[in-house]
């Protein structure tokens, strides 16, 4: 299992994203208004 932290919005408040590793598919949980950016891969993580 992938889990990623990602900070995003004004506030910088965490966004996760949970994903399988065999699968290679994934859910968002809390993205904010950062959808297009979490998606293009434009926001770095802290795993």
């Amino acid at each position: 299992m992938i889990h990623a932290i990602l900070p995003v919005g004004l506030l910088q408040c965490n966004c996760s994203i949970f994903g399988d590793e065999q699968t290679h598919t994934a859910i968002v949980v809390d993205p904010g208004d950062n959808i297009p950016d979490i998606l293009a891969g434009r926001i770095s993580c802290a795993r």
